[in-house]
């Protein structure tokens, strides 16, 4: 940026000579043209430094994503992130948005290019829940893998629950503001059924905790 700045203010003061007396009107125009030159490949330069910086050199950010509904599966989701990151296998971060999420707006995008793995935590409520779905969305849409961990108290839907979806899910205004509509999401529902899945007692202990993370990063 400081270079982008830099040539601006050389073309600037390269136009000033423009006014001087006795000036030299083609090495002016050769001037200036070199510095237009500059100073959009110093654009283009800085551009492709920060698309290479967030998507390239370093990789995705996140091992795994855990999509959860927090009433349902807020505890378990916790104790998860802790057996994954603890685990020698997994060298990079672990997302959980209440530790992880600083803006709201961002929350697809990082499941969708900064996601290794999206787990899904199916409780109960969590295809009523429209920001997990969201979430669930954008990894199918983006091509990020999704694996399921099946609590006790999830019910695997019938085909009338995923045809009357809309009146199921929770107020998804918030989704259509980034363009997800109730038929992706209707999508996503059906798809998610078809995920590799592990199902989890009511009983959970350390060796099921390990078992899990096993099957996580095979």
């Amino acid at each position: 940026l400081d270079v982008v700045n830099m040539c601006f203010v050389c073309l600037l003061l390269t136009s000033f000579a423009l006014y001087a007396v006795n000036q030299d009107p083609l090495l002016i125009s050769r001037l200036c043209v070199a510095l237009v030159v500059g100073l959009f490949t110093s654009l283009a330069c800085v551009v492709a430094h920060s698309i290479h910086g967030r998507f390239l050199r370093a990789g995705k950010e996140y091992r795994f994503f855990v999509c959860h509904h927090k009433a349902g599966a807020g505890n378990f989701a916790r104790l998860l992130k802790m057996y994954l990151t603890t685990s020698p296998q997994v060298t990079k971060k672990v997302f959980m948005d209440s530790d992880d999420l600083c803006d709201l707006s961002a929350l697809f995008e990082i499941v969708s290019f900064q996601t290794d793995v999206l787990i899904a935590v199916c409780s109960k409520e969590l295809l009523n829940r429209p920001w997990c779905m969201g979430e669930i969305t954008s990894a199918r849409e983006g091509g990020v893998p999704i694996m399921n961990i099946l609590l006790p108290d999830f019910a695997r839907p019938d085909a009338s629950f995923i045809d009357e979806y809309a009146t199921h899910l929770a107020d998804s205004s918030a989704l259509a503001q980034h363009g997800i509509t109730i038929d992706r999401l209707k999508e996503s529902a059906r798809f998610l059924l078809d995920c590799p899945e592990v199902a989890v007692e009511s009983k959970v202990d350390a060796e099921t905790m390990k078992d899990l993370v096993a099957w996580l990063i095979r």
